[in-house]
């Protein structure tokens, strides 16, 4: 099924795992003051996993939904626990003074609605 795109919403295209690397993802969220936002995607342990990281040391206040993000199997490890493990990664991670967030979506969403 297609992805279903409101009015006005914005979106970039990228060619590799950093949606960050050129794209226009820093200008766009520049332009529309965006200093933070919650990320999910495919696939965890390349494209998630590198966009976070980049995005927190380019002072982005990230929110990560962390059961909205997927991978597969590899050879090393299974999906299910390479994305436990990235959760994981992500809720530890240092970044003085820009500490990632790790919520489930029920928990974002219901922030959302609270306000």
């Amino acid at each position: 099924p297609e992805l279903h795109q409101p009015a006005g919403a914005l979106f970039v295209t990228k060619t590799a795992c950093d949606a960050f690397y050129r794209t226009r993802l820093e200008e766009v969220l520049r332009e529309h003051h965006i200093t933070q936002f919650v990320i999910c995607g495919c696939a965890t342990d390349y494209c998630v996993d590198t966009t976070i990281k980049n995005g927190a040391s380019r002072g982005y206040a990230i929110t990560v939904a962390e059961d909205a993000h997927t991978t597969a199997n590899r050879p090393a490890a299974q999906a299910v626990t390479l994305i436990a493990h990235y959760n994981e990664v992500w809720r530890t991670l240092t970044v003085p003074g820009n500490p990632l967030q790790v919520k489930s979506t029920e928990t974002i969403l219901n922030g959302w609605s609270a306000n």
